[in-house]
């Protein structure tokens, strides 16, 4: 529920900025690999593992330039991403700063939406 809140956050406040500012739209896509080793444990005691799941896919997604002043931009994106039996949605909220043109400095969250939970239920 908290990341809903941030998420609506946010995107309200990348509104906000984009009203008065530039905006860009963009696509983009590519190759994913996952590769993933999971212990679940509570308190140091080992419960169970999800043994290694190692896949390779595709992301397609979305993209939002938002130029809040000339060197700082905010950068949301969404993107769904397909690895063997792995579906993920992928929402990462980047802030840029731009250290001369076209390099710029990215930091912030990334929120990740399994599309589908029964593949986790199978792997236990």
């Amino acid at each position: 529920m908290k990341q809903i809140k941030v998420l609506v956050i946010s995107a309200l406040l990348a509104w906000q900025f984009g009203n008065a500012q530039g905006i860009d739209f963009g696509i983009q896509g590519g190759f994913v690999n996952t590769d993933a080793d999971i212990d679940i444990s509570i308190l140091d005691i080992p419960l169970f593992n999800i043994g290694a799941v190692n896949e390779s896919g595709f992301y397609i997604g979305a993209v939002v330039d938002i130029e809040a002043t000339p060197n700082f931009h905010i950068q949301p994106e969404l993107t769904y991403a397909n690895a063997g039996d792995l579906s993920f949605i992928y929402l990462p909220i980047m802030m840029k700063y731009y250290i001369i043109p076209k390099v710029n400095i990215q930091v912030g969250p990334q929120f990740n939406f399994s599309t589908d939970l029964s593949d986790i239920k199978q792997a236990i």
